[in-house]
C-alpha cells in the first residue's frame, strides 16, 4: 500500500490492520538478504556518536550560538539564544580595495532565510533560534479506531549520529498493534530519517514494514545542494504472499529544501506556531512533488491521561503542481512550549476516524 504524503503513519498502518486476517508476520526464506539494499548503505554511511553535539557555528547577525539539542546548555546554565539579524545592529563593514586603491562597495544587507516560501520567524539562516529537539524525548500515542485500542505509535529523538561526515538528528517512529488487534493482524514497523544539524535537510529515510501480509523494505536519499532542486532516490522492495518479490526504484528531481513524508513531522516543530499562520513545506515522496501549508487553526488546553497540556492545532492541506491535492482530513496537536512535541493525531477515513491519544511523554 502506497503512503501518500503527508498521510498520518499511525492511519496507514492501521488501515492496514482493519485489512487482514493473521495474527503472525509473515514468513519467507532468507528474507533479510532479500530486502538488503547495498546502494542504499553505501550511499549512506552513518557513524554513531557519543558526545553532545558542538555548538552551531553563528551564523551572519548573531550574537551567540544555538543549543546543542541534547537537553544541555552549550555554554553555561543560561539559556541559549539567536538574536535575528534584523534586531542586531549590524556592524560597519570594512570596505575592500582593488589594486588601486579604490573602495569597493560592501553589502551589509542581513540575507533573507531560505527558502521564501517558508516563514522565517524564530530562525537565523537554516537554524531555529531555539532548537525545539532533545535527545532521548519520546512520545507514545496509543491508536484507536471506533473507540477500540489498535496499536502504539512511538516518536523518538535519538543520539546524534553523523552521516558522510555531517553531524544529523536521528528522528525515529515505531508502530505496533496492541494484543488483541494481533489476532486479526499484527504490525511491527519502524521509520527513520536521518536529518543534518545545521540546515535541518533530510540525508536519508528509512521505512522497515514487518506485518502480516508483508514484508517492505523502502528507503530514499535526497541528494541536495543549497538553493538547489537535488534528487531523490528511492527504493522499494516488499515481498508479499500473493505476488512473492517485487522490487522498483524511482529518481526524480526535488524542488528546492524538500523534506520527506517523516522529516517534515519533526520539521514543523522547529517553526514559531501561532493561530491563524500557514507553514508551507516542500515534500518529496515516491516520485511526486508536493507542497503542504500546515495552518496554526487554535490554542487549545488539551485533555491527556497525563493531564492538561497547552497545545496549538495544526492542520495541513497540500497542493501539487499549483493544484489543490486531496490528503484527507487530518488534525495534529502540539505541545505550544519551545518542544513542540506532537500529543495527538486525528485522521478521517472513508468509514470512521483513526485517534492517536497521549500515552506518555518524556521530555
Amino acid at each position: 500500500m502506497k503512503l501518500q504524503a503527508p498521510k498520518l503513519f499511525f492511519a496507514i498502518l492501521v488501515v492496514l490492520m482493519l485489512s487482514g486476517c493473521a495474527g503472525s508476520i509473515l514468513k519467507f526464506e532468507n528474507s533479510e538478504a532479500v530486502l538488503q539494499n547495498k546502494e542504499f548503505d553505501t550511499a549512506i554511511k552513518v557513524k554513531e556518536l557519543e558526545e553532545p553535539a558542538p555548538v552551531a557555528a553563528p551564523t551572519e547577525g548573531s550574537t551567540q550560538a544555538t543549543g546543542t539539542g541534547d537537553g544541555k546548555p552549550a555554554v553555561s546554565s543560561a539559556p541559549t539564544t539567536v538574536v535575528p539579524s534584523s534586531k542586531v545592529a549590524v556592524k560597519k563593514a570594512t570596505p575592500k580595495k582593488t589594486k588601486k586603491g579604490k573602495a569597493l562597495p560592501v553589502d551589509t544587507t542581513p540575507k533573507p532565510r531560505e527558502p521564501r516560501t517558508e516563514d522565517d520567524e524564530g530562525f537565523v539562516g537554516r537554524r531555529p533560534i531555539k532548537d525545539p529537539y532533545r535527545v532521548g524525548e519520546e512520545v507514545v500515542l496509543d491508536i484507536s479506531y471506533f473507540a477500540l485500542d489498535a496499536g502504539e505509535l512511538k516518536m523518538q529523538t535519538r543520539s546524534f549520529v553523523e552521516v558522510n561526515g555531517r553531524r544529523a538528528y536521528r528522528f525515529h517512529a515505531t508502530a505496533r498493534t496492541v494484543s488483541v488487534f494481533e489476532s486479526f493482524y499484527k504490525v511491527d514497523d519502524y521509520a527513520e530519517t536521518l536529518v543534518d544539524f545545521e540546515t535541518l535537510l533530510p540525508f536519508s529515510y528509512t521505512l522497515d514494514v514487518k506485518e502480516s501480509k508483508v514484508l517492505r523494505d523502502a528507503r530514499a536519499v535526497h541528494e541536495t545542494a543549497a538553493g538547489q532542486p537535488g534528487k531523490m532516490k528511492f527504493w522499494d522492495k516488499k515481498i508479499t504472499k500473493e505476488s512473492g518479490v517485487e522490487e522498483r526504484t524511482l529518481e526524480w528531481e526535488m524542488l528546492p529544501y524538500s523534506q520527506n513524508i517523516f522529516s517534515a513531522i519533526w520539521y514543523l516543530r522547529a517553526f514559531t506556531l501561532t493561530p491563524g499562520k500557514k507553514i508551507k513545506i516542500n515534500m518529496a515522496h515516491e516520485g511526486e512533488n508536493i507542497t503542504v501549508t500546515c495552518e496554526v487553526l487554535r490554542r487549545e488546553k488539551l485533555s491527556t491521561s497525563l493531564g492538561k497540556l497547552d497545545t496549538v492545532v495544526i492542520s495541513p492541506t497540500a497542493e501539487k503542481n499549483g493544484q489543490p491535492h486531496n490528503i484527507g482530513t487530518n488534525l495534529f496537536w502540539l505541545t505550544d512550549d519551545d518542544s513542540k512535541l506532537m500529543v495527538r493525531m486525528e485522521s478521517k477515513i472513508k468509514i470512521g476516524k483513526i485517534v492517536g491519544s497521549l500515552s506518555s511523554l518524556k521530555k
